[in-house]
């Protein structure tokens, strides 16, 4: 039997080396910065996230519904034509070839803001500011915050999503303007999605879709977490790559609006603190007052209704894609949020309203 071989076009063969080179060797950093983060991504995001925001439903739906499809499409007509072998190896090529595409366009549309200069030299982070008595301190001073922020009869409905796509909008740009921008995002419009409903399973909050620029909320997010949770995904938006400069601009956004926000973000950043501390973190929880310690109890239930094989393993896949894009500490980088709070300058004044009446 003779077994003909399936050569791939070249097409297929330039597409997967400008992927494996484009992954293999980042770009430098300040060319990234210069040429892409401040000059193509601010004139590609306000259009793009746009565009979508026109959309009622999740892109990303129709892309995980459109890829399935070509692969069911595909398998079944090589059962049909019974060239196995040959069909395989054309899938393949044809599944190599698509992949690159897609990190191509990832790259292109999103992805290369994970090659940008550091964020520690992006928000001036003074190294000699980090120390773990400030870090101690930082802790009692959210703590603080928290219990007198907290407000038993917050409005509920000033806290859904759709409520919080204008509200928020204000102080993010405020944060925005003090971080020196030069351009202004397109804030997000919150979508529900089909994708989402895994969310309460895997113990995901929210995410930004990469090749759509589109936000996706955990419909099950609680409503005090909402506001950081969807300044967090506007900050991806905003070309912040990485866990922990999006979080800080998050925090920034929210200490700079209304009460439930300020109440929201404060309280993000004590749980950040406490993971931090280890175990002398838990004295924090001990000095908060019955309220915030009920809301706490109330995330706690939430993310115990997780499946824990699913979120492990979802985990496991978004620690290796942090790694793979150059955040080398992976998913740990949620936390260092708490470096670029006590070394940068811009967050210095926020870190005494302690002493500051709650708005």
């Amino acid at each position: 039997m003779r077994v003909r071989v399936t050569f791939a076009p070249a097409w297929r063969l330039t597409v997967v080396a400008a992927a494996a080179v484009l992954a293999a060797v980042p770009l430098p950093g300040p060319f990234v910065e210069r040429v892409y983060a401040r000059g193509v991504y601010p004139r590609l995001q306000p259009a793009l996230t746009a565009a979508t925001n026109l959309v009622p439903f999740a892109v990303l739906d129709v892309l995980v519904a459109g890829v399935a499809a070509w692969l069911v499409w595909r398998l079944a007509r090589a059962w049909r034509r019974g060239a196995r072998l040959r069909a395989a190896a054309a899938l393949a090529w044809d599944a190599a070839a698509g992949a690159a595409c897609v990190y191509l366009a990832f790259a292109l549309l999103w992805g290369l803001n994970y090659q940008r200069t550091a964020a520690a030299e992006r928000f001036d982070v003074q190294p000699d500011r980090i120390t773990a008595a400030r870090l101690a301190r930082l802790g009692e001073i959210a703590a603080a915050r928290v219990n007198a922020l907290h407000d038993p009869g917050r409005d509920a409905a000033r806290l859904e999503v759709d409520a919080l796509a204008h509200t928020l909008q204000p102080p993010f740009q405020r944060a925005l303007h003090a971080l020196r921008y030069g351009w202004r995002p397109a804030p997000g419009r919150p979508k529900a999605s089909l994708v989402a409903r895994l969310f309460p399973l895997a113990g995901v909050d929210g995410l930004m879709n990469p090749l759509a620029l589109e936000v996706i909320v955990n419909p099950e997010a609680l409503p005090f977490e909402r506001p950081f949770l969807l300044a967090h995904e506007w900050a991806h938006l905003a070309g912040q790559a990485g866990e922990s400069e999006a979080s800080f601009v998050a925090w920034l956004v929210c200490a700079g609006g209304t009460r439930e926000m300020q109440y929201s973000g404060w309280l993000a950043l004590l749980l950040h603190v406490r993971r931090s501390l280890g175990p002398e973190g838990e004295r924090l929880l001990a000095s908060l007052d019955v309220g915030p310690r009920a809301d706490l109890d109330a995330i706690r239930r939430r993310l115990a209704r997780a499946e824990p094989r699913i979120t492990r393993a979802t985990w496991r896949v978004y620690d290796r894609y942090l790694k793979a894009n150059r955040v080398e500490s992976g998913v740990a980088n949620y936390d260092e949020v708490t470096l670029l709070v006590l070394g940068s300058p811009l967050a210095a004044g926020l870190l005494e309203a302690e002493a500051s009446p709650a708005r």
